[in-house]
């Protein structure tokens, strides 16, 4: 007992040690396979990120190049000028006012600009200002790096940056500019400012940012700040300048994206920056690590939940199934063995599952079919070596009757009994059909057709009646082979029942062969007397003959009944074989047999042993 209790111990705990080797496998693949799947997110994140902000590179760059041509065409604008040299102060502001007014409308600006001109201490613009905003303008300005280029020369170069935007109050709000002189004669008449407020691009940044945790800004080579998306009001200057490092330590990255991780406020951050080469500035979009790996890691986490569940319901299952099935079919199967030793009338009892006790009352069934199957083929196989038997003690065996039968019609020959003579000559020949092969059951249905003659040609003389047969055979089907002596019992039916009493007419006898695609058709109709329905059913009877019902002296003379023939044809070929007898009195009778086609080719099915 405490052996089996120590086997039990030992491989439940084996079975534990294994359950926990798999879970640590299982979490490691996991482990691995986040790993691998963050690094392959990153990427694909990287590559998403690069094209968008390529995009918006290619969309900046537009933005700024139409500011350049409107800023140019508006600086060299004669009405300005023209405006601008007007001697009366009131007179010049309101001219150059709606002179700028008019120029945009004329131009047909796609993007949302403010035109201002600033020439000395005072600001002109298109729409009113407050003075608050013309003191602002003022100092934005010289805020810019380029500011004393434009003060010392007075040359019409076209400047641009990004600096406050004057119109807003906050300090974090930006905003575009391009500046050009308006020059006449060689002098500086003012200096045209063309402004943008920072709406438009941060429109562009949303689109850029893949992550709503996403943080997306424009510096510049210094590692300054220029714009940051609407939604971040933090101080991204340490961001930047990394970002100016990276990419000042990759100068031949200029024109591309890179990516590289880092670490801001205590968090993980994946930064992706794209580098425009014309204006050295950088595009930034960095995303929180955590937030791109965590759908893996949740599918780890849940991977692993899964795993775990399955692995213990399948035990359970396994436990449960081995109590309720796999127990019960152990015992099904013992009693499968007594009864190869007892027989089917043992009964079980188990707790199992219903399906059980259906499966063996289903092989309890199952066995007491098959015995009834293997008695009824016994009784089958009987039956049909009885015909068999019949059939070969029906034939006359000694080969001496043959050679007597042979000098009997010589000794007719010779003394002229011609009648005699040719009813031993047809009597030889049916002998030489049944003494033929006794050993075999088959035959062609060219030879039974021979031999029928030969019984017709005898009974003509034996009845001193004549007998007109008419044959409607396929050619292709005189090949086929039937069971032996199969059409002899249903003539010898027409002649002894049809034909002996038969007075007011000539007796008719009509064989017809054909083949259909259900098999061999076999059909015989006579005009003799036909048989009423009572007879009709002595004469199939089992052991009955073609006249049963007339005299016991008849039915011996029949030898082989149509019943004997019904039987061997259903033993023989199942419910391949069926027939119908129709029978009208003083009209006649027909009889259709229906047997599949078998060429005299094929090997004999069947071969009964020679006694």
């Amino acid at each position: 007992m405490q052996r089996v209790r120590g086997k039990k111990r030992w491989k439940l705990w084996t079975v534990t040690l294994l359950f926990m080797i798999v879970i640590m496998l299982v979490a490691l693949q996991g482990y691995l396979v986040g790993e691998q799947s963050a690094n392959q997110i990153e990427t694909l994140h990287g590559q998403l990120i690069s094209k968008n902000l390529e995009s918006m590179s290619i969309n900046i760059d537009n933005l700024l190049n139409q500011m350049i041509d409107f800023t140019r065409s508006f600086s060299s604008d004669k009405g300005i000028i023209d405006a601008l040299l007007s001697p009366k102060q009131v007179e010049k502001e309101r001219l150059i006012n709606n002179r700028i007014q008019s120029f945009v409308s004329y131009y047909g600006l796609r993007i949302p600009l403010y035109v201002q001109i600033v020439s000395g201490d005072r600001v002109y613009s298109g729409i009113t200002l407050h003075e608050s905003e013309k003191e602002r303008i003022q100092s934005v300005l010289p805020a810019f790096p380029w500011y004393k280029d434009i003060e010392v020369y007075e040359v019409p170069f076209v400047f641009k940056g990004v600096g406050k935007d004057f119109h807003d109050l906050l300090e974090d709000n930006q905003a575009f500019y391009v500046v050009q002189n308006i020059i006449y004669n060689k002098q500086k008449l003012g200096t045209a400012v063309i402004q943008m407020n920072q709406s438009l691009v941060q429109r562009l940044m949303r689109q850029v940012q893949v992550n709503r945790s996403a943080t997306v800004l424009i510096a510049d080579k210094d590692g300054r700040v220029l714009m940051t998306d609407e939604a971040n009001r933090a101080d991204l200057s340490s961001v930047s300048k990394n970002v100016a490092s990276y990419a000042a330590a990759q100068p031949e990255l200029a024109g591309s994206s890179n990516s590289f991780h880092m670490k801001w406020n205590d968090r993980a951050y994946f930064c992706t920056y794209y580098t425009v080469p014309e204006l050295k500035w950088h595009l930034a979009v960095m995303t929180p690590t955590d937030t791109l790996i965590s759908p893996s890691k949740n599918i780890w986490a849940f991977t692993l939940t899964i795993v775990v569940s399955s692995i213990l319901i399948m035990i359970a299952a396994l436990m449960f199934f081995t109590k309720k099935v796999t127990l019960p079919i152990l015992r099904l199967s013992h009693m499968m063995r007594n009864i190869q030793v007892n027989g089917p009338s043992i009964t079980f009892k188990d707790k199992g599952i219903e399906e059980v006790e259906i499966l063996y009352t289903g092989i309890q069934q199952l066995v007491v079919r098959i015995n009834d199957q293997v008695d009824q083929i016994t009784n089958v196989e009987r039956e049909k070596k009885d015909l068999e038997l019949n059939l070969l003690h029906s034939q006359i065996r000694p080969h001496f009757l043959h050679n007597a039968l042979n000098t009997i019609r010589w000794m007719a020959e010779i003394k002229r009994e011609t009648s005699i003579a040719k009813a031993l000559t047809a009597l030889s020949r049916m002998l030489d059909y049944t003494l033929n092969r006794t050993n075999s059951l088959w035959s062609s249905l060219d030879k039974e057709l021979a031999y029928i003659q030969s019984y017709i040609d005898f009974q003509e003389i034996r009845l001193m009646k004549t007998v007109t047969v008419h044959q409607v055979i396929d050619k292709d089907v005189l090949d086929a082979r039937i069971p032996k002596l199969t059409l002899q019992p249903i003539v010898e039916n027409s002649f002894l029942h049809g034909f002996a009493q038969l007075q007011e007419r000539a007796p008719e006898l009509t064989i017809t062969v054909t083949r259909e695609r259900s098999g061999l058709v076999l059909r015989l109709k006579d005009n003799g007397i036909g048989m009423s329905e009572s007879t009709l059913k002595s004469l199939l009877y089992r052991g009955g003959s073609a006249a049963a019902s007339h005299s016991s002296t008849t039915s011996k003379m029949t030898g082989i009944g149509m019943s004997n023939v019904i039987r061997r044809l259903e033993l023989e070929f199942g419910e391949r074989f069926h027939y119908q007898i129709t029978s009208r009195l003083d009209e006649g009778t027909e009889l259709t047999i229906h047997i599949p086609y078998i060429s005299s080719k094929e090997d004999e099915p069947r071969e009964s042993d020679d006694c």
